[in-house]
């Protein structure tokens, strides 16, 4: 691919130093052919197949030309025609044809102009630049569509387990490429190696890194200590400690996992607001959507944050410079509206608390492993430096999670059995079957005509752009689970981010980020910790409607999403 690359540069570099000569007497050179195929957003395409033939001035093909070659991953390729192959065209007396073919795209065929060749030492040069093959819509299309659809209803509305559907999805995508596909191309859709191409193992790396970080610190104890602490701290003022856990959600869902805050902190949750005789969701549905807000901050809050991080190549420190903002005035928005719509639940509290929950309250919130605890918040903070430096050591985010999680267990030495348990190994799997689904959206060209409709509508105007990438995200993240839309969406903001101009500044990220985070907080499906924190209450005995979670959620996603516009269009 490099060489390639190489090539290409230098035969330009050719055409401007060496002038175009008669190809006259130049037979037994071989010529040879370079360019690049890409798709209708000037992406390049891997895995297309270029083939040329010749046909006579009375238009008929006298040599098929072989079995051609492939674009590399840069969508480059280079073929060389022997002597005899371009004899006649050289003589006048018939043409080079080009075919460009792929999956899922009309074929491209046309006639080649030698009057750009060049001669650089003993070999003939024709560089054509990028060939663009155009989309179509098949029953590749159709298939790919409605299995994206379906697993997307299947998560959103809890038919299925996220992790059968996303699995599902995968394997009816390689089923039908490699069943029908085979066959008959109009049907194939990727093949397997494109779907390990499509699954992103930083994603992936991070969030395993992550999980035995935090189980590892869960087992001290640590964050039923820290709820405990803040019962002590406000005196047991409801307001005060809702406003307190809320905060301290938001903040540890920013540099550990929203989904993870949400398991350690629930259950200790349930317990004081039980000890100051208030309804749980008074307590957990403010912490949940705090959650989803202070998750946005960084990187490795929230799961569309990692999507984006790794498909951009954003880092850390990008992600706390520039979202950190946003959530700040959001968290502020939030506090607002939970005291606007629970004070007076608040008001109910005993100005008693219960001797007996209390006592269990106390025993519950004790540091059990101080030694373990005190090595895992060093291994913390050697983790978070290299998350701030990551960018000037090239490092990728799933490294430096792997690297202090790895140190961390070589430290504690934990039974490796139990620890390894406590990876959620489904939730990897999730992401690896829900990246192919994706890909197979991405591959039949959905992505594309949803990204050009967007771009067609905002018209080259980048502030409408930023106002419709981040509503879009907040109201569909509001409606469907926010991990599969940003999957969906990052090609959309790529493109856009290409073709509209100042969009360079990554705005439709930042935009595609804060909606997609937000709008999690709309319905009790939209986001995992949602999902989680439900299913942690229903087991305690109080079951979150949607119809309850909507009415604090809905009116949270609207406020806090307009004030990130706001900051958005003024600082952007």
């Amino acid at each position: 691919m490099k060489g390639a690359r190489f090539l290409t540069g230098a035969l330009l570099l050719g055409l401007l130093v060496f002038p175009w000569a008669s190809t006259s007497g130049e037979e037994g050179a071989t010529l040879i052919i370079t360019g690049r195929v890409v798709d209708s957003q000037e992406g390049a395409l891997e895995g297309a197949s270029i083939k040329i033939r010749v046909r006579d001035s009375q238009g008929v093909f006298v040599d098929e030309g072989g079995e051609g070659t492939k674009s590399q991953a840069d969508g480059s390729f280079l073929l060389a025609l022997p002597s005899e192959m371009v004899a006649l065209p050289m003589e006048g007396q018939g043409e080079l044809i080009i075919e460009v073919s792929k999956a899922s795209y009309a074929t491209l065929s046309q006639a080649l102009n030698l009057e750009g060749m060049a001669r650089i030492g003993e070999q003939l040069y024709l560089p054509l630049g990028d060939l663009t093959l155009v989309h179509r819509t098949g029953p590749a299309f159709f298939i790919a569509t409605f299995v994206f659809l379906l697993v997307f209803g299947f998560i959103s509305f809890r038919v299925l387990h996220e992790t059968i559907a996303a699995l599902m999805g995968a394997v009816a995508i390689l089923g039908v490429s490699y069943l029908l596909g085979y066959s008959n191309p109009d049907f194939w859709i990727l093949s397997f190696e494109r779907a390990v191409h499509y699954i992103d193992f930083n994603v992936i790396f991070l969030i395993m890194g992550m999980m035995i970080f935090v189980a590892i610190m869960g087992r001290t104890g640590v964050f039923q200590w820290l709820g405990y602490q803040a019962y002590r701290v406000t005196g047991g003022n409801a307001w005060y400690l809702a406003a307190l856990l809320t905060i301290i959600t938001a903040v540890g869902s920013a540099f550990l996992n929203n989904v993870t805050i949400m398991l350690l902190v629930a259950p200790v949750t349930i317990e004081m607001a039980l000890v100051l005789g208030v309804h749980p969701f008074s307590f957990l549905i403010p912490e949940v959507l705090a959650a989803n807000i202070g998750g946005a901050a960084t990187l490795i809050g929230d799961p569309p944050n990692t999507l984006i991080g790794s498909y951009t190549g954003l880092g850390f420190l990008d992600f706390l410079l520039h979202m950190g903002p946003m959530v700040m005035l959001s968290m502020v928005a939030l506090l607002a509206v939970i005291r606007f719509i629970y004070g007076k639940e608040y008001a109910k509290s005993r100005e008693m608390a219960s001797p007996t929950l209390l006592e269990r309250l106390r025993e519950d919130a004790r540091i059990t492993d101080p030694g373990t605890l005190r090595k895992a918040l060093i291994m913390g903070g050697v983790t978070l430096v290299l998350f701030f430096v990551q960018d000037l050591l090239g490092m990728p985010p799933s490294v430096v999670a792997l690297l202090g999680a790895t140190g961390l267990l070589v430290w504690v030495r934990p039974n490796i059995e139990d620890m390894l348990q406590e990876v959620d190994w489904t939730t990897l799997v999730f992401f690896m079957g829900l990246f192919i689904v994706v890909g197979g959206i991405e591959e039949v060209g959905l992505i594309q005509m949803i990204a050009q409709f967007i771009g067609a509508v905002a018209g080259g105007n980048l502030a409408l752009a930023t106002v419709l990438m981040l509503w879009v995200a907040g109201v569909a993240s509001s409606v469907v689970d926010n991990i599969p839309f940003t999957a969906a969406a990052l090609p959309i903001a790529a493109f856009l981010s290409r073709t509209i101009p100042g969009a360079e500044n990554n705005v439709l990220y930042w935009a595609l980020a804060v909606g997609a985070c937000f709008g999690g907080n709309g319905t009790v499906i939209a986001s995992a910790p949602n999902i989680v924190t439900a299913g942690m209450a229903d087991r305690a005995g109080y079951h979150l409607s949607f119809s309850h979670f909507l009415r604090v959620g809905l009116p949270t996603t609207l406020v806090t999403i307009l004030v990130a516009m706001v900051w958005i269009l003024i600082r952007y």
